[in-house]
């Protein structure tokens, strides 16, 4: 990146010519090394697909050397290193039929991106729990405006209350609202037991700041009109990791938008039961057709002609 933070990224690709192309916009908390069954699921497809770790997270270079905390003071960040990323990376090499795929927090920024960034070259966004709101508690809503407060009382770079470091030995299937699936849960513990480097912890009070600013934005109905590309959005039926209330106000002002919501699924709809994941697949393969065939037949204006 620009500013010297290293991001790591990779790459999957079929054999032959890939019908679509596919970047993976990731969670908080999230890395590479969880991506590999849905990867796999694309590929399986002939969809090729680029991933990223965000800044401070993953393989990527942290905010504080050697700390899990995960800190960012403006999300405007991460949306530059997107717009790098596409730029530098992906771009020199697609220039048809890519999509977005965002969970959580990457569906959050890839909302952003929608709204203030190019988005001619993009054929359409499909979005998995994102993190249009969150949930408060057990503080009450009342209190966010205090949080910039405490930033500027020198709480920016601490762990907001109750975060800490991450441990196994917390990290447990019973009673998790991640997913219902106990094996894709252990893989996903397995990869952290094994790579305990790419574990991150809990949130700064600044990243709470900085999140707080980046939802008022997205909030904003004129931002959401601005939205060009085709958008499909999968809420779960039994979320309480992001709070879903808005989405349904949120993908009305979309001007071409799907709200789908998946009874009994947990929050991470991408590692959820066969049944689940399924119906998501079945999903997004039918956006990425009607998405792609939509836009083989829009017109396009031609150049006018001076006489």
């Amino acid at each position: 990146m620009p500013d010297g933070t290293r991001l790591r990224y990779a790459t999957f690709k079929p054999k032959g010519k890939a019908d679509h192309s596919v970047v993976l916009l990731q969670g908080v908390h999230s890395t590479i090394e969880f991506c590999m069954e849905l990867t796999d699921d694309l590929l399986a497809r002939n969809y090729e697909v680029w991933v990223f770790d965000w800044r401070g997270q993953g393989g990527s270079d942290r905010y504080f050397k050697g700390s899990q905390r995960i800190h960012i003071d403006s999300f405007d960040s991460y949306l530059r290193d997107l717009e790098y990323f596409l730029a530098k990376v992906v771009r020199p090499e697609v220039q048809e039929n890519l999509f977005f795929l965002a969970f959580s927090m990457g569906g959050h920024l890839c909302m952003r991106y929608l709204m203030d960034c190019d988005t001619s070259f993009l054929n359409g966004a499909f979005f998995v729990s994102p993190m249009f709101d969150i949930h408060t508690r057990p503080y009450p809503r009342c209190l966010t405006p205090l949080i910039p407060l405490a930033c500027k009382l020198g709480l920016k770079e601490r762990y907001f209350f109750r975060h800490r470091d991450f441990s196994l030995q917390h990290y447990k299937f019973e009673g998790n609202k991640s997913c219902h699936c106990r094996e894709r849960f252990q893989y996903q513990r397995n990869v952290l037991l094994h790579n305990p480097q790419l574990a991150t912890g809990g949130f700064t009070f600044g990243w709470i700041r900085a999140l707080l600013q980046s939802l008022s934005h997205i909030h904003r109905t004129e931002n959401l009109q601005k939205i060009q590309v085709p958008v499909f959005i999968v809420d779960a039926g039994e979320e309480y990791v992001v709070n879903a209330s808005r989405d349904a106000i949120i993908a009305s002002h979309i001007p071409n938008a799907t709200l789908r919501t998946y009874a009994g699924a947990f929050h991470n709809i991408l590692i959820e039961v066969d049944t689940i994941r399924s119906q998501f697949l079945e999903d997004f393969d039918f956006f990425i057709k009607k998405a792609t065939s939509t836009a083989a037949h829009t017109p396009h204006a031609e150049k006018p002609i001076v006489l």
